[in-house]
């Protein structure tokens, strides 16, 4: 798994699609509307993504920040 505090650049591969390089830059599929609203138009593409098309991979930042917990009692 890669650094994740910093925006990275990829190229996509043979057969890929947004779910695969989040789960193999990230190591969960959980980041893919980061990354589709970092890269406008990449949904334009399709399901599947054609070869050699640059994608930028946003840092992951904080989940306890993304997933709030509400408490209904103390």
């Amino acid at each position: 798994m890669a650094n994740s505090g910093s925006e990275i650049e990829i190229i996509s591969q043979q057969n890929d699609n947004i779910d695969a390089i989040c789960f193999r830059h990230y190591g969960t599929s959980s980041m893919v509307e980061a990354v589709l609203e970092r890269n406008r138009g990449l949904a334009d593409h399709g399901t599947v993504l054609p070869i050699g098309l640059t994608i930028i991979l946003p840092p992951r930042g904080d989940e306890k920040a993304e997933k709030q917990t509400i408490k209904l009692w103390d």
